[in-house]
């Protein structure tokens, strides 16, 4: 049996000390890759149009009284590294149309989402059609909140244009 020397006594207690400390930062490491990891989730997720309406948010211009609320579906995206725009995987042709007052339903004929913008037009009905172009934000602080649209819209009769404005269509679920 070997004996051990009184000098290597220290030296096995500070390799022990070393071996501790080493494992205690390396939880410390992990335990904050989790975290930011955790932190990082929501942003990874992924959205999509549907089982909503976009609403004109405040008071609506008297050109626009006619335009009830806006239906999208399709897409993919996910939030931006800003935490307010949201941003298509790839360019997206979507369906939809937008919802007149007095039950006419306005096709969209093209609507497109690319990186954060969103574009639609509308076929005519009666000879009143619509288009959109703008943005696609967060609407809130949480993650639970809506989505919204920033943009211009147009009202065209007969292929002029005869209104515009800037608007923020607010999304809400149905039953709200």
């Amino acid at each position: 049996m070997r004996k051990i020397k009184y000098t290597s006594i220290p030296a096995v207690i500070v390799s022990l000390m070393f071996t501790f400390v080493a494992q205690v930062v390396e939880a410390r490491l992990v335990s904050v890759a989790v975290s930011k990891r955790t932190q990082q989730q929501p942003a990874n997720q992924t959205w999509s149009f549907g089982d909503g309406r976009f609403f004109i948010d405040g008071k609506v211009p008297p050109a626009f009284a006619d335009f009830d609320y806006l239906y999208l579906e399709g897409g993919s995206f996910k939030l931006a590294s800003d935490g307010k725009r949201m941003i298509a995987d790839s360019p997206t042709n979507l369906k939809g149309e937008v919802q007149g007052k007095r039950r006419r339903t306005y096709k969209l004929k093209k609507a497109l989402m690319e990186s954060d913008s969103l574009t639609f037009e509308s076929l005519a009905v009666g000879g009143v059609s619509f288009q959109f172009s703008g943005k696609v934000l967060k609407g809130g602080p949480t993650d639970d909140d809506f989505l919204k649209l920033q943009g211009h819209v147009s009202k065209y009769l007969n292929g002029k244009k005869v209104a515009e404005a800037d608007v923020t269509l607010v999304w809400l679920e149905p039953g709200d």
